[in-house]
């Protein structure tokens, strides 16, 4: 399954077996977790899997309201956008799973970095092997890399296996609960609009679908709808990267290339924040109105 058609499949899964998965499909997640790419090239995201679960049910307490058999944690320094950056970054991974017939939900983070510490270091400890005195300083150095790379955690996806009254994914031909095409977009004409067909389907915190995508003579312009409350706020970020990936693997499929700036647009679209500005490569823009 390519990833353009995981986005047809591909649903929240919130109950999740506790049957662990087979060894080589962990194996697979790590390697895509080792290998993400986003945006900002400056930024420090790394992607942890968590491949005993019970420890992220231990360290989240009450606060861990979806079980599954195996975590990812998402940790970053911060930056400018680091949010929407890791969104980005993680919707293919999200998506990779899911063509792997793995099912997956995004849940808050409720985290510290000395939690997510523990997490890797007690995975490590619970290996089997012999320690001798050499081995013991290197895992001394080790962890102090270890500590000084990694940030602070960000988000969660949960991944495994449905239980089994629960769908691994939606039909093929299944409606989304979205809004249309003309309530997020404006001059996505023509391919554009089988682009944002691929948009629209994004997830996003409580559904809020907070992404507005302008085109004009200049480019595609990406803005969002802050939530009214607080705590929405930093899921809706990651929500605008994650419609940004789907976005861009839209263009992929079609051979599109774009190249993505910050243009430092200042005007809002009904009150929205703009994020980021899309500039496709042999730009045409003659289908659009003068008036926009």
């Amino acid at each position: 399954m390519e990833l353009c058609e995981a986005i047809y499949y591909r649903k929240t899964t919130e109950f999740f077996s506790n049957k662990k998965l087979k060894d080589h499909l962990i194996e697979d997640v790590k390697r895509a977790c080792d290998n993400i790419t986003y945006i900002d090239e400056d930024l420090n995201i790394q992607a942890h899997v968590i491949d005993k679960g019970h420890l992220i049910h231990f360290l989240m307490g009450k606060e861990c309201k979806i079980k599954a058999p195996h975590y990812i944690v998402v940790t970053s320094d911060g930056g400018k956008d680091h949010l929407q950056n890791i969104g980005y970054a993680m919707e293919e991974v999200v998506l990779f799973m899911t063509s792997l017939g793995i099912a997956t939900c995004w849940i808050e983070s409720h985290l510290t970095k000395a939690d997510i510490l523990d997490c890797l270091k007690t995975e490590e400890d619970e290996r089997d092997f012999v320690r001798d005195e050499g081995f013991e300083v290197a895992e001394m150095i080790k962890n102090a890399e270890l500590d000084e790379s990694i940030g602070e955690p960000c988000i969660i996806i949960a991944f495994g296996m449905p239980i089994k009254s629960e769908p691994l994914f939606r039909t093929r031909f299944a409606i989304p609960d979205r809004k249309d095409i003309s309530k997020i977009s404006k001059g996505m004409k023509g391919e554009w609009e089988d682009v944002m067909e691929l948009v629209r389907r994004a997830p996003s915190v409580k559904n809020t679908q907070p992404w507005y995508v302008l085109r004009d003579k200049k480019g595609i312009h990406f803005f969002e709808k802050v939530p009214k409350k607080a705590v929405l706020r930093d899921m809706s970020k990651i929500s605008m990267g994650i419609a940004l990936k789907h976005f861009d693997l839209a263009c992929r499929e079609r051979g599109m290339t774009v190249v993505y700036k910050d243009m430092n647009l200042r005007n809002r679209i009904g009150g929205r924040e703009y994020f980021i500005s899309a500039e496709p490569r042999n730009y045409v823009a003659d289908d659009l109105d003068d008036e926009e």
